[in-house]
């Protein structure tokens, strides 16, 4: 019989969420394990889980409660730069939970991170492996992961900024890492592509 990989996922998530189900979302994956992505975007400053998701949970009822057929533009504008927000959200929080599937896995070798992320998400195979990967590239660029746990780059902008570093010799790779983004996700190709301690780091021919 084909053992269920949810079990590992033990007791970290609360039991006490709110009846409504899109809020018990918003409680639930904001505050499991009180990660770093929850505390930037909530804007949580202590005090307690409840006051630190509060501003997502905001998030999350306005645009589950928004009749979109009586909105303006302005309203329209509005709610989807909440989406956009709790998108780039969740996506973080997807990232650190796959990283923990990847700790526990290092320390139960019968863990498969992938399997579980499939089981868990109703994706393909491919698309929990793509996920996995998403997960790995984050580790290796701390910095866009921060970006990330400040809501300031998406999940996709992480890839294109992966894909970019793949064509790069690999010597190249550590500048990548350590380079922050001070500007618009859209500038992403702007990256330094070379310093004092890479200079002539160019894109792998072929």
């Amino acid at each position: 019989m084909e053992t269920n990989q949810l079990s590992v996922f033990g007791s970290g998530v609360a039991s006490h969420a709110p009846a409504n189900p899109v809020v018990a979302a918003a409680v639930g994956v904001a505050g499991v394990a009180g990660g770093p992505a929850g505390r930037s975007l909530a804007g949580s400053t202590g005090g307690g889980a409840a006051r630190g998701v509060s501003p997502l949970v905001d998030r999350f009822v306005r645009v589950a409660d928004a009749d979109t057929g009586l909105l303006d533009e302005v309203a329209v504008a509005a709610l989807l730069g909440d989406v956009a927000g709790l998108q780039r959200f969740l996506q973080a929080r997807e990232i650190d939970l796959n990283q923990r599937l990847r700790q526990l896995a290092a320390q139960r070798p019968g863990v498969d991170p992938a399997a579980i992320n499939a089981q868990a998400t109703g994706r393909s195979a491919g698309g929990a492996g793509r996920a996995m990967q998403r997960a790995d590239e984050a580790g290796q660029a701390p910095a866009l992961k921060a970006s990330m746990d400040e809501g300031r780059l998406s999940g996709e902008h992480l890839d294109a900024f992966a894909s970019a570093l793949r064509s790069l010799e690999p010597r190249c790779n550590p500048l990548y890492a350590r380079w922050k983004p001070t500007s618009p996700p859209a500038r992403l190709r702007n990256a330094p592509r070379s310093n004092s301690s890479g200079a002539g780091c160019n894109a792998r021919s072929g």
